[in-house]
């Protein structure tokens, strides 16, 4: 892997906390390396075709079986509406969240195309977002631990996006550095499919992380410090026969970086 100290400069000059940046990116560098060390191991020891058909295979199995829980919900049309309280901007005018979800045999299609219009206060996310909410629906209602997530996992999926919503927003929408709206629509999903399989949903959670900040100059040196105090979570929604986990489940802390 070619290291690009200029470009690592670059990033270490664009960024508010650059000792704290330069670490994370550093681990994440390490990480690259350790997986590609790791995976050119399997390749040395078993050859590069079994491996490769492993993987395939994996894949494939795990396709099988979500195949076959997706075939255990009745077909129909499932349909549920929910909200965000507001935008940050547009003070308490609710944000619809609508959904559709359509199961035909053992494929399962999640409409979004009805969810909120991007909006102005910065709430939004990128169309990954929008797949990956719908993901983590999918494998709550089809099988939360019997087989690994991988692509194979989601091949039954079908996810129907515009852009320009909360959940596929486009330039020059606000975006969210961390996600609100798509936790909310991965909820509004399991409302819908509480028709259809109630044994398999949870009632709605927290929704939100609360992370409180403070910055400023240090008296000390003068350099320029962010506090953060969080994340502060929430309770989880109730199952059909269990109580919701309770608020106190959750843990804060607080870290000071300087720059």
């Amino acid at each position: 892997m070619l290291f690009r100290s200029d470009i690592v400069e670059l990033i270490r000059m664009n960024v508010r906390l650059p000792e704290r940046a330069m670490g994370d990116l550093r681990a994440q560098i390490t990480a690259l390396r350790t997986g590609e060390r790791r995976f050119s191991e399997l390749l040395d020891r078993y050859g590069r075709e079994p491996v490769l058909k492993a993987i395939a295979t994996i894949m494939d199995q795990s396709e099988v079986a979500a195949r076959a829980r997706t075939r255990s919900i009745p077909d129909g049309v499932y349909e549920a509406e929910s909200f965000m309280d507001d935008d940050g901007v547009e003070i308490s005018k609710r944000i619809p969240i609508k959904v559709r979800v359509i199961v035909a045999g053992d494929e399962m299609t999640i409409d979004l195309t009805e969810v909120s219009k991007q909006v102005r206060g910065g709430f939004n996310a990128a169309a990954t977002t929008g797949y990956g909410c719908s993901q983590v629906a999918y494998k709550c209602l089809t099988s939360p631990t019997d087989y690994p997530i991988n692509e194979g996992s989601f091949r039954a999926l079908k996810v129907k996006m515009t852009p320009g919503t909360v959940v596929s927003a486009v330039r020059p929408a606000a975006m969210r550095t961390w996600m609100s709206f798509p936790m909310t629509v991965a909820d509004t999903i399991l409302k819908a499919m509480e028709q259809a399989v109630p044994e398999r949903t949870i009632a709605g959670h927290h929704a939100d992380l609360c992370v409180g900040r403070v910055s400023g100059l240090a008296p000390d040196s003068g350099r320029l410090f962010i506090g953060h105090l969080g994340p502060t979570g929430g309770g989880w929604g109730a199952k059909h026969n269990e109580d919701r986990k309770s608020t106190r489940l959750n843990s804060s802390h607080i870290t000071i970086s300087y720059a």
